[in-house]
């Protein structure tokens, strides 16, 4: 692990974000009548690779001879580890739907998150 956290920390961050938003837009141009704020919450929801789905690309025969091991690897941490990783988008998102203030509800997210 000590070798791979740059690249645990790429997939926890800039790729979870980025598939939260992505997500949330698609919900939001779906549902229409939903509002941004709430799609991201069930974006949260969404997001986390399912371990389950990571299981075809991590193990099984075809796994072993056409995935590396370290990219099977990865993915076997990132897919357990990002649940956790989704509860900050998820915060940010609530704390956002139901404080009027913008900046009061990033400071209590801070707070109460980090």
């Amino acid at each position: 692990m000590k070798k791979h956290w740059k690249t645990m920390l790429f997939l926890l961050g800039p790729c979870m974000l980025w598939g939260w938003m992505i997500s949330g837009l698609l919900m939001w141009a779906l549902f229409p009548k939903l509002e941004f704020l709430s799609c991201l919450v069930i974006a949260s929801a969404v997001t986390p690779t399912d371990p389950i789905l990571a299981q075809a690309v991590i193990g099984g025969k075809f796994a072993d001879k056409h995935v590396p091991a370290h990219i099977r690897h990865m993915l076997s941490a990132e897919s357990g580890s990002n649940d956790g990783a989704a509860f900050p988008f998820l915060g940010i998102a609530l704390y956002l739907t139901l404080d009027r203030s913008a900046g009061h509800a990033v400071g209590r997210w801070v707070y109460f998150t980090m």
